[in-house]
């Protein structure tokens, strides 16, 4: 199987991994929810653990974690496009 297969096959599944897991499960593990008189929010990334896949983020009142499977999904997606981006570039060297 080329690279660009492969890279599709990631893609599609990481992207499904990320869809169905905001569907089934909602996109935060945890967060609060305090209430914040006249604040605009102002997102920042908080913390990210490789370990876990564990990304938080706050609006500069309140705290959020995405869910480890939707950090994965996206991760694998990443991954996908590099490797077809990888094989496409390989395949246009062949063809030369």
């Amino acid at each position: 199987m080329g690279l660009q297969r492969v890279g599709v096959l990631c893609v599609t599944l990481g992207l499904a991994v990320v869809l169905l897991t905001a569907v089934l499960f909602g996109p935060a593990a945890s967060g609060t929810d305090a209430a914040c008189v006249d604040h605009e929010p102002r997102y920042a990334l908080d913390s990210v653990d490789v370990g876990t896949l564990s990304v938080s983020y706050t609006d500069g009142c309140n705290d959020f974690t995405l869910q480890p499977l939707i950090t994965g999904g996206v991760g694998l997606t990443g991954l996908g496009a590099l490797l077809g981006l990888l094989g496409a570039g390989r395949a246009s060297v062949n063809r030369s």
